[in-house]
């Protein structure tokens, strides 16, 4: 196979050609690797450990779960206002590896603070969820961190993600990430990408800020919402709280999100008139799909007030209003619940700002609620036509055996619409073929006959469906349907259903069914999902 070009010593991979990484050769020719010959084996341990870029100021690596490709941007490969007046800024070393290092930028003194870059997003693995932050570290001595931060992204379509970070908060003397934005790759996403850390309206001055990088990955604990039906979450930073910067009301402090990931949290200690609120921009989700927006909140063991409901309101774009109560005090405790708000369809033609809150003016003092932010996300798996009782499962809602293996199966983006994205699975080649899924059949309407359907397309180039594939449909009473099927014969290059099986909706016997396809030795088969419709 042809070699990769690693500042000009050919890394040659041995062996038979293996599934590479989106896009890897053309990043490796900006290596500073000097191996030569990795075996194919140790291909993805090499890329997993990571490879320096551009003279060590970029650093690339895949994620050793996924595959999916991840770079971090040093302080060096940044645009610091400043950054090279000794006066303003310090560059100092930090050992990054047993025997790299790299430049780390700390701030000395500035009244105008700009740190910018960008990169290019065909670089990043396609279909995949992306999250951006800064990595940074305050000093003890750092200074002038009362006055919020802005952190904005700008996607090479031209949207643009943007809130504020109270840094004056975060711990000291330990490397921290700062989130910018999120966003999914996709066909019409290729292009550069620009973040960047501001504050030059205030005239505040500000010190002790030590910047390591910008960090772009997969994101951590990623739902299942794909491109086709994003997924948003406001903090809670970003909502209107009713005296929230009292301290006798709220308290604001740091919540470990991830190992090295810290969010602010609000918890409320004691209030008679609650009001939360906040808005989204509509434009920024997907035409056309049904979407649940919720609070994401925790009671603490301690707390009252809470027999009194709340009131749930949410405001859409055209004006329409939807409200509902809910009672708290019935919820558990100790632990992350969310509060739906209400659910909406996006349309472009009426695309804008919506509104949500949650409030009690009732006079009754509260106490022992936490907010972490709210969620907007798709309604799960339901059909788009949204008016009748038609459910798609999409391919991400599938448990398929190796399929986060790059090895195996490859997954992108389908454009299912003009507006619509979806992830679709494409089998590149096993030895044991396993898709399997189950849904819940108290969601169908009672006495109604089903048919569950898997929507799969053959490529031209697809082999191993001489030999039939085995189709299962376990029904909640135990009762199971089986029956193989030949797929050589079916068109190529188009989606086609194949029936797993039918079965009668009853409240009696509601519960999860379960399906599944499966087979041996196959290639060249893209899955896009499974539906539960009533049968014609």
């Amino acid at each position: 196979m042809p070699p990769f070009h690693g500042n000009g010593c050919e890394i040659t991979v041995q062996g038979p050609d293996p599934k590479l990484p989106h896009n890897c050769r053309a990043i490796m020719k900006r290596s500073e690797s000097t191996g030569c010959g990795i075996p194919t084996e140790k291909l993805y341990e090499h890329l997993s450990s990571g490879v320096f870029l551009d003279h060590k100021r970029k650093k690339y690596w895949i994620d050793p779960k996924t595959g999916y490709n991840c770079f971090m941007l040093f302080a060096r490969d940044l645009s610091i206002t400043w950054g090279d007046d000794k006066s303003y800024w310090k560059w100092d070393s930090l050992q990054e590896t047993s025997n790299v290092h790299v430049d780390i930028a700390e701030l000395i003194n500035v009244c105008w603070l700009e740190v910018r870059g960008n990169l290019d997003t065909s670089n990043l693995s396609p279909g995949v969820m992306y999250e951006v932050a800064f990595v940074v570290m305050l000093k003890d001595c750092a200074n002038g961190w009362n006055v919020p931060v802005n952190f904005e992204l700008i996607l090479p379509n031209g949207k643009k993600q943007e809130h504020k970070v109270n840094l004056h908060s975060k711990p000291k003397r330990q490397w921290i990430e700062v989130l910018v934005g999120e966003f999914w790759t996709c066909q019409d996403m290729d292009g550069d990408m620009q973040f960047s850390i501001l504050e030059t309206k205030g005239g505040h001055w500000k010190s002790g800020l030590v910047i390591k990088g910008a960090i772009i990955r997969p994101k951590r604990n990623c739902d299942t919402e794909k491109p086709g039906n994003k997924h948003f979450t406001v903090i809670s930073k970003d909502l209107s709280i009713t005296w929230g910067d009292d301290q006798q009301y709220w308290n604001w402090y740091c919540l470990n999100e991830t190992s090295n990931i810290l969010v602010d949290v609000a918890e409320l200690l004691n209030v008679w008139w609650l009001e939360v609120r906040g808005n989204f921009d509509t434009s920024n989700l997907t035409p056309r799909v049904m979407y649940e927006i919720s609070f994401v909140v925790m009671l603490r063991e301690s707390i009252y007030g809470w027999e009194v409901p709340v009131n749930l309101q949410l405001v859409l774009p055209d004006g329409e209003r939807k409200e509902r109560k809910e009672w708290l005090l019935s919820k558990p405790r100790g632990q992350w619940v969310e509060i739906l708000v209400g659910e909406f369809c996006t349309s472009p033609e009426k695309a804008g700002d919506l509104q949500f809150s949650l409030f009690e003016f009732g006079g009754q003092a509260k106490k022992g609620l936490v907010i972490k932010g709210v969620i907007i996300k798709p309604r799960k798996s339901i059909d788009e036509k949204l008016n009748n009782d038609c459910f798609t499962l999409i391919a991400r809602d599938l448990l398929i055996a190796w399929g986060d293996n790059n090895c195996y199966w490859r997954w992108s983006c389908w454009k299912e619409n003009k507006d619509v994205y979806v992830e679709v699975a494409e089998l590149l080649k096993v030895c044991s073929l396993d898709v399997h899924g189950k849904f819940d059949t108290s969601k169908l309407s009672p006495g109604i006959m089903y048919e569950v359907a898997f929507t799969v397309m053959l490529k031209d180039n697809a082999f191993g469906w001489e030999v039939p594939v085995h189709f299962r449909l376990l029904l909640p009473d135990g009762k199971t349907q089986e029956h193989e099927e030949h797929l050589l014969s079916k068109p190529r290059g188009e989606w086609i259903e194949l029936k797993v099986g039918e079965f009668q909706a009853s409240p009696e016997k509601a519960g999860d069914i379960q399906f599944s396809l499966f087979g041996n030795r196959k290639s060249g088969l893209i899955i896009k999902g499974v539906t539960i419709r009533p049968k014609n």
